[in-house]
């Protein structure tokens, strides 16, 4: 255990020094060894890396990975960014016969052992999705990192480079903006991520047709629309990785510093060697491996490098008895269900396995800025976007299921692949695409249709509880009848313990505070509400004005500002208060509404009306 590798900062020039010699011996130990012809070749075998969330009852982010993984014994179990994460590494699988039930079967009953024992110890379920919809504020606080060197170092190391002061930006169908530390956010996301081992002598051409696929793979197999209540891309997952560990300061674009979650800067042109100069010459070395010698390892150096740089198609090495060379496939989310990330491994393996002659010709035929840009498009929109293919426009169905389907198939039956497996896996992206329900379009469709009498953060639970008995019915995601009223199984759990966040109107419309009582009344009328909050100059919250308070002002023809009417900022309490304490402090105060806030700034309205809604809810999970 002496020699494990450990990973520090790199504070002086000492310590840069031997973490150059050692990574540069290292690639030059690559360039050796692709000459030898070292690295194995006509093998080809897929591995995946499964992440997972953990949620409680009530389906919230459960803190419990550190504890459930001492209950799991030895296996393929590691640590994730948050707490309430986890990942599951597969063996390598050879590509041939039954592939895919041997890694299904193999996942399926790691997954199983981690749901029985989060089950059976903590009363908590595990969900497959790129982006957890419950996930809110308070679930992103420091404490919620799993508590490990490598994560400390690597948060600390951000916060140093970027600062505190930068501005997070996603636009979809509604809007995220934020300066909060968005380094926070970062496990937030989960993946299923694969692994195809490839010969030296076809990596370039390889390489480039993995990203040159990665949009119609991604838009088939999208799964992230939600973030923090708002509807984002259709894979948001995208943006939000691609911001969360973004080290760059914003005066870097001016210099075109890429960021290291990227697609790219252009082709592979000469050899796998290419790739890993570029990640020396353009990403600076931040943290070091190391052993209890305190001895840096050449081509270990020269590995975890290249993994603090996230390309979403990455090029890896295994340099133990059997060298090889593998194209890590890191654009999938995770879920809906298994059976899913088995069909988008199938399809994207297919297309890697079948890749065709024109795929040698990339870099002279198709302009890298058009990879880039569909790949974009595909994270954006999914299904519903046109790609530049070839120089030709063409529709992502049409592309998948007319070009690209029969490619896959082709490929999986040269390596041998059961043609029934194949094709049963391959049948379901036909049937997605033609259907066009992608896990992202029910994820919107369900949301939508609950957003229609609960407040933002109850449809987030409710739709994660559908999603998970969903789920555990083992269909995949195109066979889910849309949410209904009538096809809601799964009772909505609340209590006097849930937060504000999770009720309260984050729909807001506010009031200056030198305006009319006659305006105020005609804003509440045509809105109905009952409360709004009154704003300063400064877009600070100043108080509440009510409906009869503006009543009795106007009745009275009683003179003055809103300003005399409005109830004090004592009348405030935090995202994370409890209805409880809401409920409270309305009795103390004797109005009935709260002010939310978040870090100083207004962020909703909780009123008694909110609270007697899900009153039947609480009295039913109190008395189950």
């Amino acid at each position: 255990m002496s020699n494990t590798p450990r990973i520090r900062r790199i504070e002086s020039a000492s310590d840069r020094k031997a973490f150059a010699t050692a990574a540069l011996a290292g690639l030059k130990e690559m360039e050796e060894m692709l000459g030898d012809g070292a690295f194995e070749s006509g093998v080809r075998r897929v591995g995946a890396e499964q992440e997972l969330d953990f949620v409680d009852s009530e389906y919230r982010p459960a803190l419990l990975a550190p504890e459930i993984l001492e209950h799991l014994g030895d296996g393929p179990f590691v640590t994730e960014y948050a707490k309430f994460n986890l990942e599951i590494n597969s063996e390598p699988h050879l590509i041939e016969g039954d592939v895919f039930q041997r890694l299904g079967n193999e996942l399926n009953g790691n997954l199983e052992h981690v749901a029985q024992v989060a089950k059976d110890r903590y009363d908590a379920n595990v969900i497959l999705t790129g982006l957890l919809p419950t996930i809110r504020r308070h679930d992103v606080r420091p404490d919620a990192l799993t508590p490990s060197p490598r994560y400390k170092t690597m948060l600390a190391l951000v916060n140093q480079l970027r600062g505190k002061e930068y501005e997070f930006h996603i636009q979809g169908i509604d809007e995220l903006v934020t300066r909060d530390n968005p380094t926070a956010f970062g496990g937030t996301f989960t993946s299923f991520q694969v692994h195809c081992q490839t010969d030296a002598e076809l990596l370039p051409a390889q390489y480039n047709w993995a990203q040159m696929i990665s949009a119609p793979i991604l838009a088939c197999a999208t799964n992230s629309p939600l973030f923090l209540n708002r509807r984002l891309w259709r894979e948001t997952r995208i943006a939000l990785f691609a911001q969360t560990t973004d080290t760059r300061r914003p005066e870097a674009n001016l210099r075109g510093e890429q960021p290291r979650v990227s697609f790219g800067r252009d082709w592979v042109r000469g050899d796998a060697l290419e790739l890993f100069r570029e990640d020396l010459s353009r990403y600076r070395a931040y943290v070091t491996p190391f052993t209890e010698g305190n001895e840096v390892d050449d081509l270990e150096a020269l590995a975890f490098h290249c993994g603090t740089i996230y390309r979403w198609n990455r090029l890896c090495f295994g340099a133990g008895s059997s060298p090889h060379l593998r194209i890590e496939n890191r654009i999938l989310p995770a879920g809906p269900t298994l059976l899913d990330e088995l069909a988008n491994t199938a399809f994207w393996l297919g297309l890697m396995l079948g890749m065709p002659e024109e795929a040698h010709e990339l870099p002279e035929k198709v302009k890298f800025t058009t990879a880039h840009a569909n790949f974009n498009k595909a994270a954006r929109s999914g299904l519903g976007v046109t790609f530049d293919w070839f120089g030709e426009s063409i529709s992502a169905r049409r592309l998948i299921i007319e070009r690209l389907l029969p490619i896959a198939r082709q490929g999986l039956d040269s390596q041998g692949v059961d043609p029934d497996e194949s094709g049963r896996l391959l049948g379901i992206i036909a049937d997605r695409v033609e259907s066009g329900q992608t896990g992202s379009e029910w994820i919107l469709q369900a949301y939508d249709h609950l957003n229609h009498g609960l407040s933002p953060g109850e449809a987030a639970t409710q739709l994660t509880a559908e999603m998970h008995a969903r789920a555990k019915e083992g269909e995949p995601v195109h066979r889910w009848d849309p949410l209904t009223e009538k096809s809601r199984s799964q009772p909505l759990p609340c209590d006097a313990s849930w937060t504000l966040e999770q009720v309260m109107d984050s729909d807001l419309i506010t009031i200056h505070i030198d305006e009319c009582w006659d305006y105020v009344a005609q804003v509440m009328s045509w809105n109905q509400r009952e409360f709004l909050p009154v704003l300063d100059d400064s877009g600070h919250f100043k108080g509440l004005i009510s409906r009869r308070d503006v009543l009795d002002a106007i009745v009275s023809k009683k003179e003055g500002s809103v300003e005399e009417l409005i109830k004090g900022t004592s009348v405030t309490l935090p995202l994370e208060a409890s209805i409880d304490e809401a409920l409270q402090l309305m009795n103390k105060s004797g109005v009935d509404c709260v002010a939310v806030m978040e870090s100083g700034a207004l962020a909703g309205l909780v009123t008694g009306r909110d609270i007697v809604r899900i009153a039947p809810n609480m009295l039913a999970e109190s008395s189950s």
